[in-house]
């Protein structure tokens, strides 16, 4: 009875708290072991069924959304509401260049005016002098009918640049061989110089368009040319017109020094002016040219 007591004893004493026996090393090592191999399984199986969860996630459904930054919209200026949405401006129709009627095309391809000199034409200088067998001053004339040249008018009646009379005063003659023979020789040069110029840069006082009847007086303002000297002349020029034909009379008064030629010294001369008078009597057609 009392090693029954005993036990009874011991057994309420562990039953209520008492002082337990200090449990033995191998004895408490287990059950910390065991307790950790049971956890670390614990998290393992769930890291693993989530991994199997992604995994299983069927092919055709969409992936979870990940929220994106929206790209920033550019800025686009708005009408106004009350104004109406602009419209593409109407690009402007390409119009045709003008171009010439055929007949002003025509006009100004042939419309060019020229006045040519044609066969009788003849030039000529008059000297004034004085004679020892005569009482009484005469003109000495010598003349040529080799003559060419043209004047050239454009629509508005200006002349261009290529309007030139040509004289050739090689082939001069008059009735005294000798007085030929000085002129050419000394006072024209003509071996070296065989013709004279006149480069025609103006006609003033003739009506334009050129008229096709009566007589007409203008001048002929140009630059006269002997032998190597220049000078600025005017013509007096007067012109009988009949349709397409003139016939006419040009003459200017220029003096042996302004040109640098000699005067003729002869013993059966016994004076000669210093001014002489160069004269064109010519007959022309008018024709319409290109340019």
């Amino acid at each position: 009875m009392k090693l029954a007591a005993f036990i009874f004893l011991v057994a309420m004493i562990g039953a209520c708290g008492g002082e337990a026996k200090p449990a033995t090393p191998s004895v408490t090592a287990a059950p910390s072991s065991m307790i950790q191999s049971t956890v670390a399984p614990t998290l393992d199986v769930a890291a693993t069924v989530t991994a199997a969860v992604t995994m299983t996630i069927p092919v055709n459904t969409p992936p979870p959304s990940i929220a994106s930054p929206r790209p920033t919209a550019t800025t686009e200026s708005t009408a106004h509401p009350s104004s109406p949405l602009p419209t593409a401006s109407p690009r402007p129709a390409v119009m045709p260049e003008p171009t010439a009627h055929p007949s002003s095309v025509e006009g100004s391809l042939t419309d060019v005016i020229l006045l040519k000199l044609v066969e009788p034409s003849t030039a000529r200088y008059i000297i004034r002098e004085q004679l020892a067998r005569l009482d009484l001053p005469n003109d000495a004339i010598g003349q040529t009918s080799d003559v060419s040249g043209m004047i050239r008018f454009d629509a508005s009646g200006e002349i261009l640049q290529d309007s030139v009379f040509t004289v050739n005063v090689s082939s001069l003659t008059s009735d005294e061989a000798r007085r030929d023979r000085y002129l050419k020789s000394r006072a024209l040069e003509s071996d070296q110089y065989p013709t004279v110029k006149f480069a025609i840069n103006e006609v003033k006082g003739l009506p334009w368009p050129l008229p096709t009847s009566g007589a007409h007086t203008f001048d002929l303002i140009g630059d006269l040319t002997i032998k190597e000297v220049t000078k600025p002349v005017i013509w007096r020029t007067v012109v009988e017109f009949a349709s397409d034909k003139i016939v006419g009379n040009a003459s200017v008064t220029i003096t042996f020094e302004e040109f640098d030629m000699r005067k003729p010294r002869f013993a059966f001369i016994i004076s000669v002016a210093e001014e002489f008078k160069l004269e064109l009597n010519f007959s022309g057609r008018i024709l319409t040219t290109t340019q």
